[in-house]
């Protein structure tokens, strides 16, 4: 014969799906985040080592910050397009399950 109390609850599966699901969630969001500061980090990295590569060739303030600008503008422009095609697939996820726990 058993205690007072039951050693298990018919909850606990659904309790722990729940947290096992928003938990994930939460992590692809602090990833997304995490990624979009290390772009913006790379590229501010990649303009100050420019420049300075530039400076160092040849010392005309206009063609190293043109040249700079232009190419850290495409990085710039590819990392919001893939950024955008990841939170677009995202979003095809979200839609394709509407009923989940993580909304109610």
């Amino acid at each position: 014969m058993m205690g007072p109390w039951d050693p298990w609850n018919p909850k606990v599966p659904g309790f722990s799906i729940y947290h096992a699901e928003r938990n994930f969630i939460v992590a692809c969001c602090v990833f997304q985040m995490l990624l979009v500061l290390s772009a913006i980090f790379g590229v501010v990295l990649y303009r100050i080592i420019m420049v300075a590569v530039f400076y160092s060739i040849q010392p005309q303030e206009t063609i190293a910050s043109i040249a700079t600008s232009l190419t850290a503008s495409v990085i710039n422009l590819v990392a919001i397009l893939i950024l955008s095609l990841v939170r677009a697939q995202q979003l095809i996820l979200d839609t394709r399950f509407p009923n989940s726990s993580f909304f109610h």
